[in-house]
C-alpha cells in the first residue's frame, strides 16, 4: 500500500481553486472558524489536492487558516480532478441543487446552462425551475450529481407552458409574495394531465383575488375546481 504523505505549510497562496469547485459562503468560514478555535484539528483533517495544486478537498479549511495565520496541513493526489471534488460531496448534505448546477454551468454543460438561466431569467429557485421542467416527480438526484441531466426541446417547450401557467395563476393570488412547493407541484400536475387551458380560461374569469391552501392536494382540487365551475 502506498504510503500517504501530509505535509505542513503557511504557504497558502500556492494552492488553486479548481474549476467548477462551489463558492464558500461566510456564514460557512465563521462557523468553521469558531469550532477551529474551540479546537483545532486542522493536523488530522490534511486538505487534499491534485498534482496542480488544485483543492480537491478543503476549501473552506485552507481558508480559515490563511485568514487565522494556521497551520495547513495537505495530501496530495496526482490525477485528482472537478469529478472527485463531486463525488466527495455527493455524500455530503452542504452540497445543493445550486451547487451542482453552478458546477457544471463553470464547465460549460449547456444543458445545466439552460436550466441555470430558465430559473434566474424567471425569478425562481433551482427546486422550482425543475418541477417546471420536469414535472412533480423531479429526476433522480443522483442524475443531477453526475452531470448526465439532460432538457431535450420539447421538456423546453413544456417547461415554458407551464411557466405561464404558472405566472398568470399566481399574478391572480390574494398575495404574490411567495408560493409553496405544493403551488408549483400542483401547476405541474394541471399541466401533465392536460387542464392548462382550460385553467387559464376559467382562471380570467375570476371576480376576486384567489387564496390557496398551502399544501399540494388541497391546491390541486382548489384549482380543479375552478375549472369545473
Amino acid at each position: 500500500m502506498e504510503e500517504i504523505k501530509i505535509y505542513k505549510t503557511k504557504d497558502y497562496d500556492q494552492f488553486k481553486t479548481i474549476k467548477g469547485n462551489r463558492k464558500i459562503s461566510n456564514v460557512s468560514i465563521a462557523d468553521l472558524t469558531k469550532a477551529i478555535f474551540r479546537k483545532n484539528l486542522l493536523a488530522h483533517y490534511p486538505i487534499l489536492i491534485n498534482s496542480q495544486f488544485e483543492i480537491i478537498d478543503g476549501q473552506r479549511r485552507l481558508t480559515v487558516a490563511k485568514l487565522n495565520d494556521l497551520d495547513i496541513y495537505y495530501t496530495q493526489v496526482q490525477d485528482a480532478n472537478i469529478d472527485d471534488v463531486i463525488d466527495i460531496n455527493s455524500s455530503s448534505r452542504e452540497w445543493r441543487i445550486q451547487n451542482y448546477i453552478d458546477s457544471f454551468v463553470v464547465n460549460g454543460n449547456k444543458n445545466y446552462i439552460w436550466i441555470d438561466q430558465f430559473a434566474k431569467n424567471n425569478n425562481l429557485n433551482y427546486t422550482y425551475a425543475l418541477i417546471l421542467i420536469y414535472g412533480k416527480e423531479i429526476r433522480s438526484s443522483k442524475i443531477l450529481r453526475s452531470g448526465m441531466f439532460k432538457v431535450s426541446e420539447m421538456e423546453k417547450q413544456i417547461a415554458e407552458e407551464r411557466l405561464d401557467l404558472y405566472t398568470t395563476v399566481r399574478s391572480y393570488l390574494s398575495t404574490q409574495k411567495r408560493v409553496s412547493r405544493g403551488f408549483v407541484d400542483a401547476i405541474a400536475q394541471i399541466h401533465q394531465e392536460g387542464l392548462h387551458e382550460a385553467l387559464l380560461k376559467k382562471i380570467s374569469q375570476l371576480k376576486k383575488p384567489l387564496v390557496l391552501e398551502h399544501y399540494y392536494e388541497d391546491i390541486l382540487k382548489q384549482l380543479k375546481d375552478i375549472i369545473k365551475s
